[in-house]
């Protein structure tokens, strides 16, 4: 029995028995097939000569055919041939014992033949074929059906799909897909798929997007389809890459319903908060008006009565223990705060007589605050202690009245300021503390407003400026940039400063004193601003540096003139050098060279040549010595040229390549002591970059702009850490960079070293040709 379950087929969804043709013109063999197999399960027929099994084919139809090779009136091969053309569902299994032969098999198999046995046959062998071929079949059978319930599926499912290759050509799509883009089937069949939707995808790149698709397996999302009618629809997409081999299945739905309800959906909610604010609103005005008639004592009885829940919650959220109570002192109602106080002791409040809560009797010797409420209708507001509780209290309490005035009970309202007490204490001695601090500091300290006048002053300040008090002081100075700065224009650079930093130190400035007379201060000062970043006022500490600019100046001044002094000694000794060595070793040169022509024997002019070289050596290091004292075309030619010939000079002598770039140097020169200046600065900072650098190339540039001079120094050499170089007193700095620095500052300019260890150095000087250069700054 389980050997015929297992032989069933299933046609048209219903179960029958395999039929079976067996072919032969033998009838013993046809005999013995048809009881081998009859006894495995299946069904048999008979048929001797190739036209009966073509008849009893086209009646029956049967599930296999059992076919001899050789029949008496017609070829097997013949027989199969047609069986195949006209019943192709109909398995035929070759059997001979005369083809027997590899090449016989293989036609019979070309001829459409599903399998070849050859004569004698074992019955198991042939059962064998006859359950393989028949379980192809019904392989087949199940896979025709999966295939048409398949495409029933995909034809009438609601949502469009596409069947794309790998280079988005579309195989195949059901109507839902047509109807969706708005284009018959052949018209998309063959053409990419992208083309019909890339204007919509919001990928960055179509192409790489595809790619990316076809790598991760899939992709999901929602873009814009532009149709051929013009107009838009809102899609969703789901795609499933490589769900057979070079198929790619693309599922797409159009959301623009949904969108429009959830548009709708939206619209409706925006609406409805909108009537919950406009809701809230009238609540909070209704609050606000409720809390004004609580602080006016007026219709207390009508707004309890139509107090909401939202007022419920407000009451039981106050800090504040609050009660009302009726003329006998009895608690009506209490808020939660009140309730936590004294319902672990008492249990609940409402009918309890509240002196037993803050006097814990009802018949205290002092009655509290809110009794002259009670008695007399009189608000009370004081500060107070109780029996029962800890700490200091800010006890109020009200009378209730109803409309026609008559007062029907008490609100209470009791606020623990035990902590405030407590900081108001150390405030008040924090506050005494900080006064003396700053009435006996030694420096000035004061406050003032952005708009220039001050808010208030110590007694320092005010001494330092000549006043007799703080208040002559802010009464006389209305206007700080005016009466205060010796130039207004320091009152500008303090206020961008502190705008950008938000504080300023060390800041230098002239001011006036009572008398007319001018002192230097140095300012700390930092912007006091509120939550919202607000400027509210300045406020710092003042110093009288007067003594000390004075000794600066002194010190300026000794330096300038140990500096010209320098310059000058400098230059005396390059012009003796070159003017009498210089045509000294000339001369000397001239008469070696005679007398080389005048001696005959090479003994001699070897000797001679001798004295040539070291004498021109001696020549070109006096030339060197001159351009490091001070060269000449520095005083006769002006300062380019005299940077370009030692830039020069120093790149072959240092084997660093170097680069010199200038500009409005040609035109006019600089005044004396600045071209000095600058030479020295330059000569300096190439120096160090041969001794420490280890650079392989150096830049100069210098550019001149109407009164300001610009110069850098520039390497690409190792680099050091310029903070770490700073640290040090200027006693103990490298003489070069205080050096190069105090050379600036005595023509009115500035220098500022930039430097990262690895990455190179640069020197920067700015000087102002307007400026005085025997005044300090």
């Amino acid at each position: 029995m389980s050997v015929i379950v297992q032989n069933t087929l299933r046609f048209g969804g219903m179960r029958t028995q395999p039929q079976i043709l067996v072919v032969d013109d033998s009838d013993d063999l046809r005999r013995v097939f048809c009881t081998l197999l009859e006894r495995a399960g299946y069904k048999t027929l008979s048929a001797k000569t190739g036209a009966e099994c073509l008849r009893t084919v086209e009646e029956s139809r049967p599930d296999l055919v059992l076919l001899d090779v050789i029949l008496p009136d017609m070829s097997g091969a013949d027989v199969c041939k047609y069986i195949k053309s006209n019943e192709p569902g109909v398995l035929v299994l070759n059997i001979s014992g005369v083809r027997t032969s590899p090449m016989n098999e293989i036609e019979g198999l070309e001829r459409g033949a599903d399998g070849y046995l050859t004569k004698p046959i074992d019955g198991r062998t042939l059962l064998a074929h006859v359950n393989a071929l028949l379980r192809i079949k019904r392989t087949e059978e199940a896979l025709r059906q999966a295939s048409g319930q398949f495409r029933a599926v995909f034809e009438s499912t609601i949502d469009a799909m596409l069947v794309v290759d790998d280079t988005s050509i579309c195989i195949d799509l059901n109507p839902a897909a047509c109807a969706l883009l708005g284009i018959a089937k052949e018209n998309i069949l063959g053409r990419r798929f992208l083309d019909f939707v890339s204007r919509g995808l919001d990928w960055d790149d179509v192409e790489l997007g595809w790619q990316d698709f076809l790598k991760e397996g899939h992709k999901s999302g929602e873009f814009k389809l532009y149709t051929q009618d013009g107009s838009i629809r809102d899609i969703e997409y789901d795609a499933k890459a490589a769900f057979l081999p070079d198929r790619n299945l693309w599922v797409l739905r159009d959301i623009g319903a949904r969108k429009r309800a959830e548009q709708a959906i939206q619209e409706a909610h925006d609406q409805l908060e909108n009537k919950v604010r406009q809701r809230t609103a009238e609540l909070m005005e209704a609050n606000v008006s409720l809390e004004q008639e609580i602080a006016d004592r007026k219709r207390i009885e009508e707004a309890l009565v139509a107090a909401t829940t939202t007022w419920e919650q407000t009451f039981n959220a106050i800090p504040d223990q609050l009660c009302i109570m009726d003329l006998r002192g009895l608690i009506l109602r209490g808020n939660k705060a009140m309730r936590d106080q004294f319902e672990p002791l008492h249990g609940d409040l409402v009918g309890l007589d509240y002196r037993l809560c803050y006097c814990g009797t009802t018949t205290p010797e002092t009655d509290p605050p809110c009794s002259a409420a009670l008695s007399n209708g009189v608000p009370v507001v004081v500060e107070t202690t109780f029996p029962v509780l800890e700490g200091s209290y800010l006890a109020a309490a009200y009378p209730l009245r109803n409309g026609s005035g008559q007062q029907w009970g008490v609100i209470s309202a009791v606020r623990d300021i035990t902590e405030r007490k407590r900081v108001q204490a150390a405030l008040k001695e924090a506050e005494e503390n900080y006064r003396g601090i700053v009435e006996n500091a030694i420096e000035g300290i004061f406050q003032s407003t952005p708009d220039g006048r001050f808010i208030s002053a110590n007694p320092a300040l005010a001494r330092m400026f000549n006043y007799d008090s703080p208040e002559e002081l802010i009464s006389d100075r209305k206007n700080i940039e005016l009466d205060h700065y010796v130039d207004p224009n320091r009152r500008n650079i303090f206020k961008n400063t502190i705008e950008e930093k938000g504080f300023v130190r060390d800041f230098e400035l002239q001011a006036y004193r009572k008398d007319g007379t001018v002192i230097w201060t140095s300012e700390n000062v930092r912007a006091v601003r509120d939550d919202s970043g607000n400027l509210l006022y300045y406020e710092g500490i003042v110093e009288d540096v007067t003594r000390r600019k004075a000794v600066e100046i002194e010190r300026l001044e000794l330096l300038r003139r140990l500096v010209r002094a320098q310059e000058d000694e400098q230059r005396r000794i390059s012009r003796e050098l070159h003017d009498q060595m210089g045509q000294s070793l000339a001369a000397l040169l001239l008469g070696l060279k005679s007398l080389k022509n005048l001696v005959k024997s090479d003994r001699g002019a070897s000797q001679i040549q001798r004295l040539q070289d070291i004498t021109s050596r001696i020549a070109d290091e006096m030339h060197s010595l001159i351009r490091e004292l001070r060269p000449t075309a520095l005083d006769d030619l002006g300062l380019y040229t005299a940077l370009s010939n030692y830039i020069d000079e120093w790149s072959q002598r240092s084997n660093i390549a170097a680069d010199f770039h200038s500009n409005g140097l040609l035109q006019t020169r600089l005044e004396g002591q600045i071209e000095s200046t600058i030479y020295r600065i330059v000569q300096e900072a190439l120096n160090n970059v041969m001794k420490h650098a280890q650079a392989q190339s150096v830049s100069v540039i210098i550019e001149r702009r109407e009164s300001r001079v610009s110069v850098i120094v520039e390497d690409n050499g190792i680099g050091f850490d310029v903070e770490e170089l700073m640290k040090p007193p200027a006693r103990n700095r490298r003489f070069g960079l205080l050096g190069m620095k105090e050379r600036a500052m005595l023509v009115g300019g500035s220098l500022n070293i930039e430097s990262t260890p690895g990455v190179g150095t640069t020197v920067l000087m700015h000087i102002d040709t307007t400026c005085d250069i025997l005044e300090v700054a």
